[in-house]
């Protein structure tokens, strides 16, 4: 009984003390970027598919805390899956996912915003090429996100208006190596 009683308490509170109309929000969205693997091993064994198809895909969600119409905070996590394939019998599938947490800052200019964010992640690679074929998970990885992004619904009367952004990841992958990605997305306001 003591335990629910201080869960409402702590409700109690902080809907008292962050009465800001707007304070917990959620998004998510679809991504497209490009990759830039720092590994040579990796890269090496991308070209080695012939007559190549690739698509580069991912998905993103957001949940942020908005304290203040000029600052917001965000726990994040990323999925980009960058498939390369030839037919049925060569493909060389990275999975890029991670987590990131951070801020954003609304500089007075409608609904722009830029952020900066701790991230931390690694890449799954299933390869299968004439040569041979390669599974493994790469070290997980401290790096950071810069961002830059327009929320429709930071300055709107709706807000379910979407969110258009870009951002660029840096993580190290282990063995002095890093993955650079530039990402586009769209985000839908929940």
């Amino acid at each position: 009984m003591k335990k629910i009683l201080a869960v409402l308490a702590f409700v109690f509170v902080a809907n008292t003390v962050f009465a800001y109309q707007n304070f917990f929000g959620v998004s998510a969205g679809l991504m497209s970027g490009i990759p830039f693997y720092g590994s040579s091993e990796i890269n090496d064994l991308n070209r080695e598919v012939s007559d190549q198809s690739r698509i580069i895909i991912g998905g993103l969600a957001d949940i942020h805390f908005n304290v203040s119409d000029n600052a917001t905070f965000f726990f994040g996590s990323d999925l980009l899956c960058d498939f390369i394939w030839q037919g049925t019998s060569e493909h060389s599938n990275h999975l890029n996912y991670d987590f990131s947490i951070g801020i954003k800052i609304f500089p007075n200019l409608a609904g722009f915003c830029t952020g900066l964010g701790y991230v931390l992640g690694a890449r799954t690679d299933f390869i299968e090429t004439e040569e041979g074929s390669y599974s493994g998970t790469s070290a997980w990885g401290n790096g950071i996100k810069l961002l830059a992004e327009y929320n429709f619904a930071h300055d709107g009367k709706s807000r379910y208006y979407p969110t258009l952004g870009l951002f660029w990841k840096i993580l190290p992958r282990g063995n002095h190596e890093f993955d650079n990605m530039i990402c586009a997305y769209i985000m839908a306001n929940l």
